[in-house]
């Protein structure tokens, strides 16, 4: 049997390079991507207390501000990264709404969106996307409830005025929370949210799958 002729052997190893370059390298980066992990729980990390400020006009003097204070809670929902890859452009968004009736089973909302959340303790730019490395804990702000309101508040980018009624209701709601980057799969939490009118009285726990 004759040996391949050199060109031949030249094509084949052309073909074996552009077959490697257009298949190995997305194997390896679906191999190694990142892994997103999310959490939620009852401890402080998750349910947070702080102060917050509002800006008044002062009633004896129009020409005067007053800067009053008072007090708010943060449901937050922990997000790591379990892989050393770098996960770029993350993102967190509110996927579902979903509402417990009287007979204990929850049915789907007027809400039919996926609005982005808001990235805790990142200031002006807590919609904008995140880099988690491996290990850093990040947060996304779920409800806000304050002292000076008998209303709950998603931290949502966006308030469409016609989920204004839903955000009023009173009762126990089912929070379904996605969080999605490059090259990352997708993962979801569920996070249940007992609501009275009382800020300091609601009640929130983790749906187990």
């Amino acid at each position: 049997m004759s040996e391949p002729s050199p060109m031949l052997n030249t094509i084949i190893g052309a073909i074996l390079g552009f077959a490697a370059a257009i298949f190995v390298e997305p194997i390896k980066r679906w191999l190694y991507r990142p892994k997103l992990v999310l959490s939620f729980g009852d401890s402080a990390e998750y349910q947070t207390q702080t102060k917050e400020h509002q800006q008044k006009k002062d009633l004896t003097d129009n020409r005067k501000d007053i800067c009053t204070y008072h007090k708010a809670s943060y449901i937050r929902v922990k997000v790591i990264n379990n892989k050393s890859v770098l996960a770029k452009g993350c993102r967190a968004y509110l996927v579902g709404i979903e509402k417990c009736s009287e007979d204990g089973n929850y049915s789907d909302t007027i809400y039919c969106d996926s609005i982005p959340l808001a990235w805790s303790c990142h200031g002006d730019q807590r919609f904008v996307p995140v880099d988690i490395p491996n290990g850093v804990n990040q947060f996304v702000d779920l409800v806000s409830v304050r002292e000076t309101s008998d209303a709950f508040r998603v931290e949502l980018q966006f308030h469409p005025y016609r989920y204004e009624p839903l955000f009023q209701e009173k009762g126990k709601f089912r929070f379904t929370i996605q969080v999605s980057g490059e090259n990352v799969e997708p993962v979801f939490e569920k996070v249940d949210f007992t609501w009275d009118g009382l800020w300091d009285k609601y009640t929130c726990k983790k749906v187990e799958s």
